[in-house]
C-alpha cells in the first residue's frame, strides 16, 4: 500500500507539472498569435505606403516627361500631388 501511495504521488506531481507546462505554452502561443497579427498589420500598412510612393514616383516621371515651361511643371506637380493625397484619403476611408 505504501509503495502504491508513493507511486501515486509521483504520478500526481508529474501531472501537475505537465498541466503547468501546458498552461505556460498556451499563454506563450496566445502572445505569439497576437504578435503575429500585429506584424501582419504592419506589413499591410507598409505595403500601402510603398504603393503610394510607387504611384507618386510614376506620376513624377509622367510630369517630368510632359514638356511644359518650368513654372507650369512645378504647378502641375503640386496639383498632381494634391490629387494623390485626396485619392489616398479616399482609399483609406474605403479600406476601413
Amino acid at each position: 500500500m505504501n509503495q502504491e501511495h508513493i507511486q501515486f504521488q509521483r504520478i500526481k506531481e508529474k501531472v501537475i507539472t505537465l498541466v503547468s507546462r501546458v498552461q505556460s505554452l498556451e499563454s506563450e502561443l496566445n502572445e505569439l498569435k497576437t504578435e503575429n497579427n500585429q506584424l501582419h498589420s504592419k506589413i499591410e500598412e507598409q505595403s500601402e505606403v510603398l504603393k503610394s510612393f510607387q504611384n507618386q514616383e510614376k506620376i513624377s516621371k509622367i510630369v517630368t516627361g510632359v514638356s511644359v515651361e518650368g513654372e507650369k511643371t512645378t504647378e502641375l506637380k503640386l496639383k498632381i500631388n494634391e490629387y494623390i493625397k485626396e485619392i489616398d484619403k479616399c482609399i483609406s476611408h474605403l479600406s476601413e
